[in-house]
């Protein structure tokens, strides 16, 4: 599983979609927990 996970991530980087998944992911948390990760 781990592998897969891996391989996945390496797919989205080589593509460039990382990107926007990180977008998406930003954009759907609560305002409150991007701030406490993006604190420091």
């Amino acid at each position: 599983m781990l592998g897969l996970a891996l391989l996945a991530a390496g797919l989205l980087v080589l593509t460039g979609l990382d990107k926007r998944a990180e977008t998406l992911l930003v954009d759907a948390s609560p305002d409150w927990l991007t701030a406490l990760t993006t604190r420091f």
